[in-house]
């Protein structure tokens, strides 16, 4: 049957046949991804990988001015054009239609490159700004877009070397850092811009975008927007951002999640419930391993399980699932990564769409709505749980902290119905260190994978399916950039502020090699641990409300002609543990860290 079915595939149209996931287990090769081969022979960081059409050609270009195209990922160096850029590459493209002779690429010299392998012969296209990304279309084999730091979007027609510019943004939002066109909806344009909004924009109507995507929860911390890329059906957007996560957005209308609007009907009186009580859910041995995870303080990895308990057990006991989503909320709110306050009110959405007996749900929103300042829903959930739990007294904790709160105003978002607010999160990842290049991909026969990499060298590979990590691998010393998917295999290159390129494939060896070696090949056999102890290492980039600490005076010191506030650790320490939310901004606080 297995033989029919695969040569029917060669020649009837793929679309009528399941795909490579209905025959293999792909979790399990995605697993065996082992690093195969390094690419050697850049002088400086690799700033940008993109493969042909067909996979057979991979390109690179590098901060020492260099583009070279390797054999189907190997160490074969076919060309390298190395007189044409005169500054740092950030983008390289296969022209299409070209029979991948011709090469387009852009960088820090503000101009457009357009070289042709074979015969050595290039020409160059001024833009007047710098390049961050270029992109092209089969269906419009001559023509290119770029993304430049002006805030101007550029349609180029290499056959003529004209320029125009097709859309001019406003000075408020006016650097272009990405851009993505989607394949499948070829006029859709998708900007990553040095804010948190991703507009998008159909190119025949450029004088506005028709919708506008930015999570739920960004007017409490800052980021920008370092990577967006399409899906392959065109259906979906991933977008990495700098003091943010990994998100997937939804880019059709009509589909975006209502957190709010859903947390405020869900906490009416409904016509009947009946108390969740632990002693009455299933799967107790499953359910244990959750004590020492919270205990150790790994949250990171408490998330992940529940996740994958919720894809593996199969249960339709609602019960069970709504208590997953709200232990799912409780890992987000002692977690308390910038992001993680709104992740939690999302997961409390979805346990009490699934059961409204649920306390723990309404308590952990009631907390995490304290968190992001949120008074008016954080009164609502106290309201809600008393009239619910009569019997039930912890909800005072939260009491205590609104009357603390009492004459500070709450900073609700406004609800907006023109923007749609992410529907998948990705945590692990970090994404602080100030690079303009960190990418985030789907990968997998049906995008069921998101690759992306950290700061912490890493490339990580979450599964769509559970939403936490599948795996980890060491991609490169410092600041995993570059993750880019093969078109066709289960296959990466990848990159960073190393002038290697590192190849990934699938190899099934007995055993991966260990945590502590240094030439590591294989994923971390405890992504969580690695995770836990690099952050451990690091400082938090918050910067906290000042309170009026409890014992320690308030120290003052002058800088200038000004004064600041010195924060006090022991009042700062002793207002968090009681729930005190300090506002995020990027900016750095040495004497303060935080975990995983």
């Amino acid at each position: 049957m297995l033989p029919t079915t695969l040569s029917q595939r060669e020649i009837e149209p793929t679309s009528s046949f399941p795909s490579v996931s209905a025959y293999f287990d792909e979790d399990y090769l995605v697993k065996s991804l082992r690093r195969t081969s390094v690419l050697n022979g850049h002088g400086g960081p690799v700033n940008a990988l993109r493969w042909n059409k067909k996979g057979t050609l991979l390109a690179s270009g590098s901060n020492d001015k260099k583009i070279k195209i390797w054999q189907n990922g190997t160490n074969n160096l076919l060309h390298s054009l190395e007189d044409d850029n005169l500054a740092d590459i950030f983008s390289v493209e296969f022209l299409p239609g070209s029979n991948d002779n011709v090469i387009l690429s852009g960088g820090d010299d503000k101009l457009l490159h357009i070289s042709h392998i074979e015969n050595n012969v290039s020409k160059t296209i001024s833009v007047d700004a710098v390049v961050r990304r270029i992109c092209t279309l089969e269906s419009e084999p001559n023509s290119c877009w770029l993304a430049t730091e002006d805030g101007h979007l550029r349609q180029i027609d290499t056959r003529i070397n004209e320029v125009n510019i097709l859309m001019s943004l406003p000075e408020s939002s006016a650097i272009i850092k990405t851009m993505a066109v989607c394949a499948e909806r070829p006029f859709i344009m998708a900007l990553g811009l040095d804010e948190a909004e991703v507009p998008l924009y159909d190119r025949r109507i450029p004088s506005r975008p028709f919708l506008k995507l930015k999570p739920g929860d960004s007017h409490t911390y800052e980021h920008r927007t370092n990577h967006v890329e399409f899906s392959k059906n065109g259906q979906e957007l991933i977008v990495n951002q700098f003091g943010g996560s990994i998100v997937i957005f939804d880019t059709q209308r009509g589909k975006n999640p209502q957190t709010l609007d859903d947390a405020y009907k869900l906490l009416e009186d409904p016509a009947e419930f009946e108390m969740i009580l632990r002693n009455n859910l299933p799967f107790e041995e499953l359910r244990n391993p959750r004590t020492h995870i919270l205990v150790e303080k790994n949250y990171l990895k408490g998330y992940d399980y529940y996740g994958e308990l919720m894809a593996t057990t199969k249960t339709r006991d609602l019960r069970f699932l709504s208590v997953l989503h709200s232990n799912r909320a409780t890992c987000l709110n002692e977690r308390l990564y910038p992001g993680d306050w709104w992740h939690s009110i999302k997961e409390c959405v979805k346990a009490l769409k699934l059961h409204q007996g649920n306390s723990k749900a309404i308590w952990r929103m009631g907390q995490a709505a304290v968190g992001m300042e949120n008074y008016d829903l954080a009164n609502k959930c106290c309201e809600v749980f008393k009239k619910r739990f009569p019997n039930d007294e912890s909800i005072s904790k939260i009491e205590k902290q609104l009357e603390q709160r009492s004459e500070l105003s709450s900073r609700a978002a406004r609800i907006r119905y023109d923007i749609m607010d992410y529907k998948e999160r990705y945590l692990g990842s970090y994404n602080k260190n100030n690079t303009n290049i960190r990418q985030a991909n789907f990968f997998g026969s049906n995008d069921q994978y998101i690759v992306g990499g950290s700061d912490c060298g890493s490339m990580i590979i979450w599964s769509r399916a559970t939403g936490g990590i599948l795996g980890m691998w060491k991609s490169t010393l410092k600041n995993a950039n570059i993750c880019e998917p093969h078109p066709e295999l289960l296959k990466i290159a990848a990159s960073g502020e190393d002038p290697h390129i590192r190849m990934f494939e699938c190899c099934f060896e007995e055993k991966p090699k260990r945590d502590e070696e240094e030439d590591n090949d294989g994923p971390y056999e405890d992504p969580y641990k690695y995770l836990k102890e690099y952050s451990s290492q690091r400082t938090i980039n918050l910067v906290p409300v000042y309170v009026e600490p409890e014992v320690e005076p308030e120290v003052e010191q002058r800088q200038g002609r000004g004064r600041r506030r010195r924060f006090s650790e022991t009042g700062f320490e002793r207002n968090f543990e009681r729930g005190f939310n300090p506002r995020y901004f990027l900016r750095s606080n040495p004497r303060i860290t935080y975990s995983v």
